[in-house]
């Protein structure tokens, strides 16, 4: 059974300023998504390539706060990892490229959907830029061959690609219901507070 939500005329002059405030921010969120999507992005590799840099030049202490998180996320082997100042990146070259690829990507979209809509692209192309990944880290994993730089950087790039070229749509698309609901809301309780006068 369904629950219908409350009636804002219903709620307490304090609640509606809370609901206000929630849906003031959720709006925003909604609104500014794809830039705290790049930024995040952006934040990450730029992480990445300052932890070399704080350890070639002697803060090795600093450095390690930055390292440690990308453990989780990546194995951090030396041989797989570009280095700045001589030291590596906090994470692989294909992580890296991942990364990167889906900032530019967001960035892409940003100026692409300015202009018009971009086609939506189904699962399967998703796999077809995820194959090459999948088949350049598989191989590489169960011993059959040992993956390159160039590779690792342009498998993980197209995998980001096709993943960013079929979720950016979806989002961009789910983030203007949510803002088109919270505007009507607004629109609704303004008429409201108008008609009570």
């Amino acid at each position: 059974m369904m629950v219908e939500p409350a009636d804002s005329a219903a709620l307490t002059p304090r609640a509606q300023a809370v609901a206000n405030r929630i849906d003031s921010a959720v709006l925003w969120f909604a609104t500014h998504w794809l830039a705290v999507f790049i930024g995040y992005g952006a934040t990450v590799v730029g992480l990445a390539a300052l932890a070399p840099l704080l350890k070639g030049t002697g803060y090795a202490t600093a450095s390690r706060f930055i390292y440690l998180p990308y453990r989780l996320i990546c194995h951090q082997r030396a041989e797989r990892s570009l280095h700045l100042h001589g030291e590596q990146m906090a994470f692989c070259e294909r992580d890296l490229a991942i990364v990167l690829a889906a900032v530019m990507a967001g960035v892409l979209f940003a100026l692409a959907r300015r202009w018009r809509a971009l086609p939506n692209i189904g699962f399967v192309v998703v796999v077809m830029f995820a194959l090459p990944m999948a088949i350049d880290g598989g191989t590489q994993l169960i011993g059959l061959r040992e993956s390159t730089t160039a590779l690792r950087l342009l498998t993980g790039s197209l995998f980001s690609i096709g993943v960013g070229w079929f979720v950016l749509p979806h989002l961009e698309s789910g983030f203007a219901s949510i803002r088109d609901e919270i505007r009507g809301r607004r629109m609704v309780r303004r008429a409201g507070a108008a008609g009570a006068v």
